[in-house]
């Protein structure tokens, strides 16, 4: 009875094509003579585990990567195949093939730039652009130069993409410098550090932070970016940039003296940092060179700063402009003469008004030895 199932059950087998589906060695030869790269992938593990030989090791890996090149050659950026490549990629035999895994990749990035043009406005189709490029990345060797090329590919269809992932890859590889001057490299790494140091961080801290963050030489670029945001006009930028720069010392005195004195100027809020523009101030008091180079950089910024003028405490501003004056009394002169000359019509003021807190320095000033006594008569006699 059961010698009759058994055989019953292997009639059915080979009538239902069971059996009559699997292809031999031989087959497989011919498909790859035919260079018929679907059918040859959907049945080469016809071949049992214990019959792949090095002859269809060889078989298989040039079928691989003839069907990259042959899809590169011919355009064929399709889903169908984008799969068809990467889950080869799982397999034993292609797993480490170099060859394969750079044709492989050539094919992934073509497919995405592919994906970009074809796609740009459907959320369902960027989606699935953003998960092949994660499978990209996620069966590679996953270097410094694919990480960029991944990230800049990314970016052209997703621009608010999380590249986190690849640029940490560059941040702290050997060849960091040759990505880390390009400037989405540059905001993604500053983002990331925004997202970590807060006014109240230590320089400890902070350094650490940045250093677990991107490499030295990687660092050497992204410096390069920060500079510029300590005169910026947004506050908690600024002293972000100084407490990174500060922290790794990489910032000359001539800099450091612009932002401590700028700070000053847009209006101090106490700690750490205020501390450090006190004693700056008194340093330049007894340094001539020292002013007049601050005071060259100072006039480069339009408007000039000015808002500590303007401060709802008169009684605490008082006091640093008592102590400004003291030491620095280029500055306010230099300010007040450039009110008047705006009120005059002297001089070219293309962004406008370059003293817009000259009321308020005026009004405070008066009967203070803050600004000198001519030019207070005089801006009394426009202002009438």
């Amino acid at each position: 009875m059961l010698f009759a199932f058994l055989c019953f059950s292997s009639l059915s087998l080979a009538q239902s094509g069971v059996y009559s589906q699997l292809y031999t060695i031989e087959d497989l030869k011919i498909l790859a003579d035919q260079k018929n790269y679907k059918e040859f992938i959907q049945h080469a593990k016809d071949i049992r585990p214990s019959k792949r030989d090095k002859a269809w090791r060889e078989m298989l890996t040039n079928m691989a990567n003839e069907m990259a090149l042959d899809s590169i050659k011919k355009g064929i950026y399709t889903k169908e195949t984008f799969d068809k490549l990467f889950h080869l990629a799982t397999w034993p035999t292609l797993k480490d093939d170099v060859f394969f895994r750079e044709r492989r990749i050539k094919y992934g990035l073509n497919f995405l730039k592919n994906c970009q043009i074809d796609n740009l406005n459907s959320k369902e189709s960027k989606t699935a652009c953003l998960k092949r490029a994660k499978l990209i990345w996620a069966r590679s060797n996953q270097d410094a130069e694919l990480a960029f090329k991944l990230a800049k590919q990314v970016l052209l269809f997703e621009p608010e993409a999380d590249l986190n992932e690849y640029v940490q890859v560059i941040a702290h590889s050997k060849v960091s410098e040759f990505y880390c001057d390009k400037d989405f490299i540059g905001h993604q790494l500053i983002q990331t550090l925004r997202s970590q140091i807060k006014m109240t961080t230590k320089p400890d801290s902070v350094k650490k932070i940045v250093d677990s963050t991107m490499n030295e030489q990687c660092f050497s670029k992204v410096k390069q970016s920060l500079v510029p945001l300590l005169t910026t006009h947004t506050r908690s930028l600024s002293i972000f940039s100084y407490q990174i720069l500060s922290a790794k010392k990489s910032l000359s005195k001539n800099t450091s003296d612009l932002f401590l004195m700028k700070f000053v100027l847009d209006g101090p809020v106490n700690g750490d940092i205020f501390n450090q523009a006190w004693n700056m101030i008194n340093k330049i008091g007894s340094d001539y060179d020292r002013r007049m180079s601050l005071l060259t950089a100072l006039k480069e910024l339009d408007p000039l700063p000015g808002k500590l003028f303007q401060g709802p405490d008169k009684e605490r501003v008082a006091i640093i402009l008592t102590h400004l004056t003291k030491n620095f009394p280029e500055y306010t002169d230099h300010f007040a003469r450039t009110c008047l000359n705006f009120l005059n019509g002297i001089g070219s003021y293309p962004t406008g008004n370059p003293t817009v807190e000259c009321p308020e320095l005026f009004d405070i000033a008066k009967n203070r030895p803050w600004v000198e006594q001519g030019l207070q008569m005089r801006y009394s006699s426009i202002k009438k």
